[in-house]
């Protein structure tokens, strides 16, 4: 999403709340705070109503996109017993959110559908996929048992890949593997974890391996998601 955590908080009467954006939707947010009997006072005193800052990166400029929420505290619960100052904070929008917001937010509603309903559906990456995708082939990398190994990349999908490797002796089936993709407009490798679902040696060439691998669903970064579903729309 491109969200600056680190620049999130909540204005109260003109003092700012630092938190965590814990949730959001089109109607409400949840965030972490720390509240003291200051900061409950202070709610009190605005009666509850607060406006939640939302800060995004945008590609290829250094301001970041920011907008504030006005919105209603409509509930606190405790985020851990062992310490009571921190809580769960329950906001709900008094007004429509931002169209800023709105897109965001569809467009991640979009990714995770998208994830499901096409989540076999496989590209094949030849010069002209690679291209659309974004993505240098030549810098894919997978990590197999704390080794970089460099790799070929035959095919993606939201759930899985197909990659080829130089032989590293043995059965790879049921092992751990990250791959790491290196796209043109990001500086950072994005890395999704899985496992080996099958090795096979390729024909006629014993040296070369075809693995075919299945990531872990939690794992799976946004960024990856957002890159696929890009393609696929």
């Amino acid at each position: 999403m491109g969200l600056i955590t680190d620049q999130i908080f909540m204005r109260v009467l003109g003092a700012q709340f630092p938190c965590v954006l814990y949730s959001a939707s089109m109607m409400e947010a949840k965030v972490v705070a720390s509240l003291e009997s200051l900061q409950f006072e202070t709610l009190r005193s605005a009666n509850n109503l607060v406006s939640l800052r939302f800060a995004f990166t945008r590609m290829g400029k250094s301001v970041p996109l920011s907008f504030f929420v006005t919105a209603k505290v409509t509930g606190f619960s405790p985020y851990n017993r062992k310490k009571p100052n921190i809580n769960f904070v329950n906001l709900t929008y008094t007004q429509r959110p931002p169209d800023d917001l709105i897109r965001i937010l569809g467009q991640l509603l979009d990714i995770n559908v998208n994830s499901k309903k096409r989540k076999e559906e496989r590209i094949s990456l030849d010069e002209i996929t690679a291209r659309k995708l974004g993505m240098d082939t030549k810098n894919a990398v997978v990590k197999i048992e704390g080794r970089s190994i460099k790799c070929i990349i035959r095919d993606l999908s939201f759930s899985g890949a197909k990659i080829l490797i130089n032989s590293l002796g043995g059965s790879l089936q049921g092992k751990p593997i990250a791959l790491e993709l290196d796209f043109d407009d990001t500086d950072e490798l994005i890395t999704v974890p899985g496992r080996i679902l099958r090795s096979e040696n390729l024909k006629d060439r014993e040296e070369i391996v075809t693995l075919a691998v299945q990531f872990e669903e939690s794992g799976i970064p946004i960024s990856y998601k957002t890159k696929i579903n890009q393609f696929f729309s």
